[in-house]
């Protein structure tokens, strides 16, 4: 997402600002070392999220107005995730999640 911001929009980084990227990157770094590798949900976040912002920018779209769009965008990702078979393991034997999942989505 820095980077996006700095080569597309030609933002510029205090030193400190600098100093978190750096921070931040060993961290990624450290992280992805020691799982073995990136998980297959990663690259698609990592590829989206700043394609997203720079569409939201482009468009000139506040985060008020473009949530519900976000949201029910979403909505059938997290329908195939929840479907999965560990997603569906974790929720009939921790039935508390579903409460929270419900609360979620009213958020």
């Amino acid at each position: 997402m820095v980077v996006v911001s700095v080569v597309v929009h030609h933002e510029k980084l205090s030193r400190w600002r600098i100093a978190a990227v750096l921070c931040a990157a060993a961290g990624v770094t450290a992280a992805v070392a020691v799982a073995g590798g990136l998980r297959r949900p990663t690259v698609p976040v990592a590829l989206g999220l700043p394609l997203h912002f720079i569409s939201r920018r482009a468009f000139a779209l506040d985060s008020g107005a473009v949530q519900p769009f976000d949201l029910s965008a979403m909505l059938p990702f997290s329908a195939l995730v929840l479907a999965a078979e560990p997603s569906r393991g974790t929720i009939v034997h921790r039935s508390q999640l579903i409460a929270g999942l419900v609360l979620l989505a009213l958020e």
